[in-house]
């Protein structure tokens, strides 16, 4: 639906895991979505084994289920992403503190996909991160934050090189 309201972007659409591993029938009938999705002329299907990296890399914005680490990833890097949390199921939850970063339904996705690509400029994108996403997700905004989360869950000693030495202001 947003590529047919929105006739100027383009989708790639980075599956989690592969086709073949759809087993239920709920499953399979995702994959057929997909198959039907991967028709349209503007959306573009990687394949599971692309890096999820890769993909933000070469995003405008990001755009992910709740609450995958996928746009944790974009946003601490300074990728625009958000949460789309189609049936409404996840209203209240934590990252609704932060402003225009969950879509619940679809006028809300359409209404936030709009903002960030077409109203909201570099600087304001900038100070959004600072005002919002240092406090709930990274101080640092450097990219790093998934690799420090990770290494501290596994219990692991995290390099010195995946902390900055200051926080800038």
């Amino acid at each position: 639906r947003l590529l047919e309201d929105c006739s100027d972007i383009y989708v790639v659409w980075k599956e989690k895991k592969s086709r073949r591993d759809f087993v239920t029938r709920e499953s399979r009938k995702l994959a057929d979505l997909y198959s039907q999705l991967s028709q349209h002329p503007r959306c573009y299907f990687p394949g599971f084994e692309a890096s999820p990296s890769e993909v933000i890399a070469l995003s405008d914005l990001v755009i992910s289920f709740p609450f995958t680490s996928t746009t944790v990833e974009a946003v601490c890097a300074g990728t625009r992403g958000m949460y789309y949390d189609a049936p409404g199921k996840f209203v209240g939850a934590y990252y609704d503190r932060i402003p225009g970063f969950v879509a619940h339904g679809y006028q809300q996705l359409y209404a936030l996909v709009r903002d960030l690509l077409y109203k909201m400029d570099e600087d304001a994108y900038r100070q959004f991160l600072q005002r919002h996403i240092r406090e709930h997700l990274d101080p640092f905004l450097d990219g790093r934050a998934l690799s420090r989360f990770r290494a501290l869950l596994a219990g692991q000693a995290v390099d010195d090189s995946l902390w900055p030495a200051a926080v800038e202001s």
